[in-house]
């Protein structure tokens, strides 16, 4: 399937202004935008891409702004493929998996919507999100929530509240990202998120640039980079058996 034109003004409350809104038999498909816009009207429209427990698809190359949630995939929506999406300017999050696992997100930007750029929430668990981009949104770039076992590489969630954050999330592995000039923390773990491995990430220039938080134990924090902070580098509190190894913080 392919769109072949810009979609813009959808009006509504709860699903009505829906672009893609959980089709039936939606699964082992490929939506390809082509590069053209979907856009909400900013004023009710709830989401602009919907998939509620649908396996298999690959969405790509879609702009998709002016809703409250950007791509949404919702309740067992897994194996899906998110490629080359832009999910910016949304008047809530950009990109959002809800008991959604191993999905696929690459290259997708996800900045200045009002609350978070990408949020993995309730057991979206085995999820790889590499080369996306979560800039400039009012509340987290990257946010996972009772979210384990996803594979971060190469992301990058600057110039928001929070850069990446962690919430009871566990074994996340996380590589080579960057989440510089937050108002708070660049990397941030927090409430028993534990067993986490942190390696050459970059965190400068937000107020604290690693912060493990609240009973988050036996994380692995190697070779990263935390410099120019307004407040501390790589903070720890109420936190133990928490592995650091040739990080910098300057």
């Amino acid at each position: 399937m392919k769109l072949t034109a810009e979609i813009t003004n959808l009006a509504g409350t709860n699903n009505a202004g829906t672009c893609i809104d959980n089709p039936a038999n939606f699964s082992n498909k490929i939506f390809d935008c082509q590069g053209h816009t979907i856009e909400g009207n900013g004023s009710g429209s709830e989401y602009g891409i919907y998939l509620n427990g649908k396996s298999g698809n690959i969405i790509k190359n879609c702009v998709v702004t002016s809703f409250f949630y950007g791509i949404y995939l919702n309740s067992f929506s897994n194996n899906n493929t998110l490629i080359n999406n832009a999910a910016n300017l949304n008047s809530g999050v950009g990109i959002y998996l809800g008991y959604a696992s191993n999905n696929t997100l690459i290259n997708n930007t996800a900045n200045s919507n009002s609350l978070d750029g990408i949020y993995l929430n309730s057991s979206s668990n085995n999820n790889t999100l590499t080369n996306n981009t979560a800039n400039s949104n009012g509340g987290v770039g990257i946010y996972l929530l009772y979210s384990s076992n996803n594979t971060l590489i190469n992301n990058t969630a600057n110039s928001s509240w929070n850069g990446i954050y962690l919430t009871v999330s566990s074994n996340n592995i996380l590589t080579d990202n960057t989440a510089n000039s937050n108002s708070r923390m660049g990397i941030y773990l927090f409430s028993s998120s534990n067993n986490n491995t942190l390696t050459n990430n970059t965190a400068n220039s937000n107020n604290y640039g690693i912060y493990l938080n609240s009973f988050s134990n036996n994380n692995t924090l190697i070779n990263n980079t935390a410099n120019s902070n307004s407040w501390v580098g790589i903070y720890l509190t109420v936190s133990s058996n928490n592995i650091l190894t040739d990080n910098t913080a300057n």
